[in-house]
């Protein structure tokens, strides 16, 4: 994906997500986190899928900012018209499980494409409390 659509894509996505019409977005939620070297807060759309208290989130590895997770940290989700709280971590996951994880998100691509894929991607988890959870669609 070009950088440019990209930027169009999160000038849309972000408004959208915030906004009461959030739920044309409905497998998508607003990220933000503190980075760890700079300090300043970001905000990105991602696509999720959820799994009990568990938000499941795929990013390309040559993206710099789920590096910030690496041993965990906390996070502010948009989720559902929502603030909620999580933390939010890369696990270590074996190549069965990067490919069952990627097929239960995205059942409609094939197993050459999941493969292809399985190549730049990284596996996001964001833990929600039980608490904050149960408000959450």
């Amino acid at each position: 994906m070009s950088n440019l659509f990209l930027k169009l894509s999160n000038m849309i996505m972000k408004p959208l997500l915030r906004s009461p019409l959030h739920f044309f977005a409905n497998n998508y939620t607003l990220i933000s986190f503190t980075g760890r070297k700079s300090g300043n807060v970001y905000t990105t759309p991602v696509e999720y899928k959820r799994s009990g208290h568990t938000l499941i989130v795929f990013t390309q590895r040559n993206r710099a900012w789920w590096r910030n997770f690496q041993g965990s940290a906390p996070v502010r989700l948009r989720l559902n018209g929502q603030d909620v709280s999580g933390v939010a971590d890369v696990p270590i996951v074996d190549i069965g499980e990067l490919f069952d994880t990627l097929k239960w998100m995205h059942p409609h691509l094939h197993a050459e494409q999941l493969v292809k894929a399985m190549e730049n991607i990284v596996l996001i988890q964001i833990h929600l409390p039980q608490t904050e959870a149960v408000h959450v669609r």
